[in-house]
């Protein structure tokens, strides 16, 4: 594996979703790194840290971490078409910008989400076309952060397929064709949103108590007959 470092501006070949496509300078790069049963040090969050810096780590493969693989605090990470397998939480952000792009999430172990966000950067973050298959917590928790989730899909989460807490303050956060089977708990959790929520909110309450309702009314014709 290679170790790539941007100092004064690269091009990436990968298709940029928030960072841009030339790279200014203090953006620090890993690209087809291999990062296996990583553990974290002293106060050290994760296996690669972004505190107030930029990273963007593009088809890397991290494998049984124990700590968090990917760390930001009042940073900006986008990470694209990486793979995370049999570990515990594989990105997280607190008060920061994410961008992460086609990437698979396997396996994970613990009390571990895919992705978990709280509060929010200076723009909303962004989840596109990613699997999740296996969690034994929640697949994407979101707590106070503001955050679209665009076709993704998220399949097997023992809690959880998406959790929603409080609204972020940059807005709502959008989810745009997800698909959550075989979950746990159930597919969308919102906690404490009644008091605030807002319209996206709302529609997505509704609908989930429509499909409730609907599946209530079929046991009912069916107990009739």
């Amino acid at each position: 594996f290679f170790v790539f470092q941007a100092e004064d501006g690269i091009r990436s070949r990968v298709r940029s979703r928030g960072l841009g496509d030339v790279y200014k300078r203090q953006v620090r790069t890993f690209a087809h790194c291999i990062f296996r049963a990583g553990n974290r040090r002293g106060d050290f969050g994760g296996l690669l840290g972004a505190r107030n810096a930029r990273l963007s780590v593009v088809a890397c493969r991290f494998e049984r971490n124990a700590a968090p693989a990917i760390d930001a605090v009042d940073g900006e990470i986008e990470v694209l078409d990486c793979r995370f397998e049999n570990g515990a939480d594989a990105v997280r952000g607190t008060r920061s910008i994410a961008v992460i792009g086609s990437c698979e999430f396997l396996g994970l172990r613990g009390e571990s989400s895919a992705i978990r966000l709280a509060g929010d950067g200076a723009r909303a973050s962004l989840v596109e076309e990613c699997v999740v298959r296996g969690s034994n917590d929640d697949g994407i928790v979101l707590s106070q952060a503001t955050c679209a989730v665009n076709a993704t899909a998220l399949y097997g989460c023992e809690d959880n397929g998406v959790v929603i807490t409080g609204a972020g303050a940059l807005g709502a956060s959008a989810l745009n064709g997800v698909i959550i089977t075989a979950g746990g708990t159930g597919p969308v959790s919102y906690t404490h949103l009644r008091a605030h929520e807002t319209v996206l909110d709302l529609v997505c309450r509704l609908l989930l108590e429509k499909k409730k309702k609907t599946l209530t009314d079929k046991n009912h014709k069916a107990t009739k007959r």
